[in-house]
């Protein structure tokens, strides 16, 4: 089951992302064997989007996967590579607008041995 949105609760603290984490879901971000440093944020931009820096404050929008079978050592690392997006200068339109109040949250899922 794989599970993307914006979840309007802050992860890793909010109520949403501890339920859905107490139900064997992974998280993208911090189970992902590549991602960029830092920590995820996705919201934040101002309303009109014309802020000249990153504002984000928290981390709403994730991709979450539950799979079947054992826990333990055998357990498949799902998640290979999760990208922000929309959190770089370089994102935004010529004209200077972020193209969302969001960012866009990539991931690239291997199912499966």
């Amino acid at each position: 089951m794989v599970l993307v949105g914006d979840f309007n609760s802050p992860a890793p603290k909010g109520d949403t992302f501890k339920f859905f984490t107490s139900h064997d879901y992974l998280d993208g971000w911090t189970e992902a064997a590549t991602k960029k440093k830092g920590e995820g944020l996705t919201w934040g931009h101002a309303p009109d989007l014309r802020n000249a820096t990153v504002q984000f404050t928290q981390r709403l929008d994730l991709v979450l996967f539950r799979q079947p079978g054992p826990e333990g050592p055998e357990r498949h690392q799902p998640f290979a590579h999760v990208h922000v997006w929309g959190d770089e200068l370089t994102d935004r339109t010529p004209s200077g607008l972020w193209p969302s109040d969001h960012a866009g949250v990539e991931a690239v899922l291997v199912i499966g041995r």
